[in-house]
């Protein structure tokens, strides 16, 4: 990202759990160049669409069930059928769903499927969130993209 502060200006042996925190926190969807932000537009409209493949996919249905089972604070929902489970389960089971298929994207130079890892994990934290926005949204994933990318 321009004019920011850059993942490989992390120290090394810094606390690196805070410093992406640090990172992460200093941007919003109006500082972030256009580019990014299509590109990560697009990475949410990919995952999405492999998750909607990835519903009937071997043990995605099996895995939801078990998830539901176990109940929990209802606070993100699993994509496609709508059930509220804990927000860190509906990220979990929303990103096996749309890898599930092994249509989604892949980051040749990082040899990772970054969407996967970043957008079920976004959208879960904004509906934990009820004052979420779509720009906060946009820009969370636009930066956990940057930040999984450098990693």
């Amino acid at each position: 990202m321009s004019n920011a502060a850059t993942i490989s200006d992390v120290r090394v042996g810094a606390d690196y759990a805070a410093e992406y925190a640090d990172f992460s926190s200093r941007h919003s969807i109006d500082r972030m160049p256009a580019e990014a932000i299509a590109a990560a537009k697009t990475n949410l409209f990919d995952t999405l669409a492999c998750a909607t493949a990835g519903i009937s996919a071997g043990g995605v249905k099996d895995m939801t069930r078990l998830v539901v089972d176990w109940g929990g604070k209802p606070e993100a929902s699993i994509w496609c059928i709508g059930e509220r489970v804990p927000a860190h389960h509906a990220a979990w089971v929303n990103g096996m769903m749309a890898h599930a298929r092994d249509y989604d994207d892949t980051h040749d130079e990082a040899v990772l499927h970054a969407g996967v890892s970043v957008i079920p994990a976004a959208i879960a934290a904004a509906e934990l969130n009820r004052e979420a926005t779509g720009a906060d949204l946009l820009a969370g994933i636009t930066v956990g993209l940057e930040l999984i990318f450098r990693l």
